[in-house]
């Protein structure tokens, strides 16, 4: 059966639209995800309109992109309009030392990171371009310039950052 960009399941009756993949959002670094989950840990479960006005005016226009990727890494979890910080993510927040191994960990089930490695374990070094075309065969992604970049931005700000990838300019490999 053919993966679909965006699934759909009934809730009460509704249609519900999702994605049902783990992919990272577009234009979230590190940082943002850091800085979103230490604002959590220090105000315990908070409601999202209250988390998101104190997060836009001191860093991120794309608040709802941060809060996506901080879940898909599994730091924090929002139910309705609450949200909390989860186990990993308090250890991860309070930590002064090892966030990047938490991060590299939690990327590993995140596209494009995911394909990224599955190449990685055939291979011993992938170009962006590989790994977009396996997420274009996989229908994660649109064959566009602007899925393209949003590969490589990903696999250098987030695989990078965390450890988990070197980059030569041309090719990608594992690190260490």
């Amino acid at each position: 059966m053919k993966q679909m960009l965006v699934g759909q399941r009934q809730s009460e009756g509704v249609p519900v639209y999702y994605f049902p993949v783990h992919m990272m959002p577009q234009r979230v670094t590190p940082i943002e995800v850091i800085g979103l989950t230490e604002a959590v840990e220090r105000a315990g479960t908070i409601e999202l309109s209250d988390l998101a006005r104190s997060f836009q005016r001191q860093s991120s226009p794309h608040f709802l992109s941060v809060l996506k990727a901080a879940q898909e890494l599994g730091l924090i979890q929002r139910e309705e309009a609450l949200v909390h910080v989860t186990d990993l993510g308090l250890g991860f927040a309070r930590a002064s030392n090892g966030k990047e191994a938490i991060i590299r960990a939690g990327l590993a089930r995140i596209e494009p990171f995911k394909s990224a490695l599955e190449l990685l374990s055939k291979k011993k070094a992938v170009s962006a371009q590989d790994v977009g075309e396996a997420l274009l065969k996989k229908n994660l992604i649109l064959p566009s310039p602007m899925s393209k970049d949003f590969v490589l931005a990903s696999l250098i700000e987030w695989g990078i950052a965390s450890g988990l990838l070197a980059y030569n300019g041309r090719a990608f490999s594992l690190l260490g």
